[in-house]
This record gives structure tokens, sequence and C-alpha cells, in this order.
């Protein structure tokens, strides 16, 4: 479920800062049995920027910068939540499964495509569900290649956290 979404204009860098700052105070947290403050909910940031050169005021340049905090994906059995914790937990699972998916699906698709052999066969690039979960439709654009992306991730190594 998508809660509380709504579009704010700022005309600064500090305006968004603190757009921002009000955004994450609003974020879920919950204590379980793996961490003393689990994340309840992705945090999605979407900025659209529009510039234009003083020499050419006519000309509008336009990006969209997409700052995202997923929530972490951890085993039910081993937090120990009930009821709405265990459900959000869940739905938070089933949001990273259908990403994960997604991510694998691209990655076979480019192997496909760099791989001479495929091309031969006339094999074709397997479908992509994107309405698979709210979190995968907003990632669409992303997903379809026509954007630069960085991604920076955190992982646990214990093997508890499996």
């Amino acid at each position: 479920m998508i809660q509380d979404l709504s579009e704010v204009s700022v005309n600064s860098a500090r305006e968004a800062i603190d757009l921002y700052i009000a955004g994450e105070k609003e974020r879920k947290y919950a204590s379980t049995g793996m961490n003393d403050k689990s994340s309840r909910s992705h945090v999605i940031l979407k900025v659209f920027i529009e510039s234009r050169p003083k020499s050419r005021p006519l000309i509008k340049f336009t990006s969209c910068l997409m700052l995202v905090d997923l929530a972490g994906s951890e085993c039910i059995e081993n937090t120990k939540v009930r009821g709405m914790n265990k459900q959000e937990g869940a739905s938070i699972n089933r949001s990273l499964l259908s990403l994960s998916r997604i991510i694998k699906t691209l990655a076979k698709n480019q192997e496909s495509k760099k791989d001479h052999k495929d091309k031969e066969k006339g094999n074709k690039d397997s479908y992509i569900n994107y309405r698979d979960s709210k979190l995968t439709r907003i990632f669409e654009p992303i997903f379809k290649g026509t954007c630069k992306t960085i991604v920076i991730c955190t992982v646990s190594p214990l093997l508890e956290h499996l």
C-alpha cells in the first residue's frame, strides 16, 4: 500500500532538504527480534528538476532524481513479530521479491543479448512484469534503461539474518 503520497513544488535546495526531513519524521519503525529499530516502510523521494539557461530562458531542461531507501528483508520467523508488524514485514518481503525477479530477468535478458549464439537461435527477451508490485511499477522508468543509476547497498554478512 502506498500511503501519504504528496507532490510539493520547491524553489531551492534548502526547501527540498526541509521537505525530506519532514518526510523522514513520518517514516515507520518498529522493534523486532533482529533489530531495535527496524524500518517498516520503503521511502522514495522523487525530485523533478527544471532549469533554464540565463542566456536562453525559453529552453527548459528537465531531470528526475529518485532517492530510495528500501526497508530491509528479514526472515519473519526470526523477527518474532506479530499482528500488523508481521503483515508489514510480509508486504516488505513481497515487494523486495518482486524487485529481485525484475533485476534477475533484466540481467538474463542482457546476457542473452551479449551471447551471440542466442541471437542466432532467435531467443527473445523474457517478459518483465512491472505491475507485479507498486514498488516495481514506480521503478519502471529506471529499469527501462533511459537513465543513469547508482545503487548503494548495505548488506548484513551474518548468517542469522538470512
